[in-house]
């Protein structure tokens, strides 16, 4: 009966500590053989000492500090959009504090002339997460006026988001 107080117990703190949960991999070095373990919000999936002293490798979330990782998703944004070349007078940057699905963009933005066939998404693999939706419209005054009523289309969503032209 004890054992199963005990599991009953750890499967609650389990579930208790989900969020703060990672995957936990062996180092991916390529310079030296390492035994020790990595995160795996470590975009080069290194341990942290392999991680520092590699050269070649991706800035991270969790091993470099916060202004070295926010200056390369920057880059990696700009480079996105560069590669992309969206129309900057009718593409509306999206950014949302949840998951949205595309049928629920649809529906939010029902009626308004929005060009779905060229809606992009920027996944960013260091940061585990959709960053930024790209919304082409077919002009800017269509644009503009999605600006201006930000907050109707936050609300249909029911997220808190964050628009730019």
């Amino acid at each position: 009966m004890d054992i199963l107080k005990q599991k009953l117990l750890d499967l609650f703190y389990l579930v208790e500590d989900h969020p703060k949960l990672h995957g936990i991999v062996p180092c991916q070095s390529n310079i030296k053989s390492c035994h020790n373990i990595a995160s795996t919000f470590c975009a080069n999936h290194m341990c942290k000492i392999c991680c520092q002293d590699g050269v070649h490798r991706l800035p991270c979330i969790i091993h470099d500090k916060y202004e070295e990782f926010l200056r390369y998703k920057t880059r990696s944004v700009y480079m996105f959009e560069e590669t992309n070349q969206f129309d900057r007078s009718r593409t509306l940057r999206l950014h949302c504090r949840k998951l949205v699905r595309k049928h629920d963009l649809e529906k939010a933005f029902e009626g308004v002339a929005i060009d779905w066939d060229q809606l992009k998404i920027y996944y960013h693999s260091t940061a585990h997460r959709i960053e930024y939706l790209y919304l082409v419209c077919e002009s800017q005054e269509i644009a503009l006026k999605i600006l201006e009523d930000k907050h109707i289309y936050c609300l249909r969503l029911g997220t808190k988001c964050y628009f730019n032209l």
